[in-house]
């Protein structure tokens, strides 16, 4: 989907997966710009999907929290 120069990805994601079907049994992978709660539950409640979104530094609490789950299940 092309995006116009004046937005960015963020605001195009809804209507990429709007016009098309159920999410359900699909992963959505996207990179750190979309690593928003609102994206993850449109993903997840909304479609029924699944997600795997890249996060960075500038998220530290999110960051903190994968780094702190049990058995290295994370990488930072």
């Amino acid at each position: 989907t092309e995006v116009d120069g004046k937005t960015n990805e963020i605001k195009a994601m809804r209507p990429l997966f709007e016009g098309r079907g159920s999410l359900a049994g699909k992963v959505v992978t996207a990179d750190a710009m979309h690593a928003q709660r609102d994206h993850a539950d449109f993903i997840v409640d909304e479609r029924g999907g699944y997600y795997l979104l890249g996060v960075k530094s500038n998220q530290p609490k999110l960051t903190d929290a994968l780094v702190s789950l049990p058995g290295g299940s994370f990488s930072p």
